[in-house]
């Protein structure tokens, strides 16, 4: 009886896989929030272009993100490092904790 609980149990876990990179991912509003908040300081400093390198999640309402200003001129890049805070209604917060150029 042990024996067939235990098929049962393994079969039942393998046809419904858990992953848990869904569980853990970071919402689209972080992102852009993030995305948002590097491109207004490329507008500033007169940026060609703005990408993000990617975020990470700190704890269930705080994630930290890295994006990317691209110049023609001068500095070639400067890269943001950008905190992001849900705030109890769900709304995304950004602010820019770092921007260091090359």
């Amino acid at each position: 009886m042990t024996a067939f609980a235990a098929i049962v149990a393994l079969a039942v876990t393998s046809t419904f896989p858990v992953s848990s990179a869904d569980a853990r991912a970071v919402p689209q509003k972080v992102r852009s929030a993030a995305y948002a908040a590097v491109a207004k300081v490329g507008r500033q400093t007169h940026a060609a272009g703005t990408k993000l390198l990617g975020c990470r999640r700190s704890t269930s309402a705080r994630f930290f993100c890295q994006a990317q200003n691209t110049f023609q001129t001068g500095a070639s890049r400067c890269v943001a490092d950008v905190k992001v805070t849900l705030d109890r209604g769900g709304r995304a917060r950004p602010k820019v904790t770092s921007y260091v150029c090359y």
